[in-house]
């Protein structure tokens, strides 16, 4: 769903633990935040800066879809499957 978001160029607030690889991901990319699990009125206050908040929604969009093209897009995601594929020929030497 992450990816489908950000394609989307949708800010991500996340109701996840703080160790998630996905919140510091998201937090140092700029297009997401993190609220403890089951802290509703944390989340609550989130989405309402959100909703008053045109620009910082405006650049929250913008980071999502910057983070899409420069890690999920399908021509970073080919080039990724090539290089394993390349990389495990070598490995197995398959050919």
């Amino acid at each position: 769903k992450v990816m489908t978001y950000l394609e989307c160029s949708r800010p991500i607030i996340a109701a996840i633990e703080n160790e998630s690889e996905l919140v510091q991901t998201m937090i140092a990319d700029g297009y997401g935040f993190q609220t403890p699990v089951g802290d509703a009125d944390a989340l609550a206050e989130l989405l309402v800066k959100l909703a008053d908040d045109p620009e910082w929604k405006e650049v929250m969009s913008k980071s999502a879809s910057v983070a899409f093209e420069k890690n999920y897009s399908a021509s970073v995601v080919l080039k990724k499957w090539s290089r394993l594929v390349a990389d495990n020929e070598k490995r197995y030497r398959i050919v």
